[in-house]
């Protein structure tokens, strides 16, 4: 059964909401349709997000999943923008479940997200072995 690896990588901001935004989100990911592996949650935390920026990830974070044929590995990002006050209320982020054919993904796989005042790109690295 091949063995793949599934590592977030960065994220891409194109429209942070506002200008210094603080994002806090959760990125994860988990085997279905028979494969086999969990990696996350991985909270991610920044302040200062601005406009055409980005950002790394711990590239130490890598995720292993047993792939069988038809497996497949879903990936998960969510969070919100943090607003402060009482009638300034926290944002929800646009959020993303997509389910990766790891045989199929290539190297880098992007994931991006559009939704109003907020656009995003997630990147992810995948490496399968045999």
């Amino acid at each position: 059964m091949p063995t793949a690896s599934v590592t977030p990588r960065r994220i891409q901001i194109h429209k942070a909401g506002e200008d210094e935004a603080e994002w806090r989100t959760t990125i994860m990911a988990t085997g279905i349709a028979g494969a086999v592996g969990n990696g996350g949650p991985f909270q991610w935390s920044q302040d200062g997000v601005s406009d055409n920026r980005t950002y790394t990830f711990d590239p130490n974070m890598n995720w292993l999943f047993y792939v069988p044929p038809g497996g497949k590995i879903r990936l998960a990002f969510f969070g919100y923008e943090e607003d402060g006050g009482l009638f300034d209320p926290s944002d929800t982020l646009p959020g993303i479940a997509v389910d990766l054919d790891p045989i199929t993904a290539g190297s880098e796989y992007s994931i991006p997200v559009d939704a109003g005042e907020f656009a995003y790109t997630l990147v992810w690295g995948v490496n399968v072995l045999p």
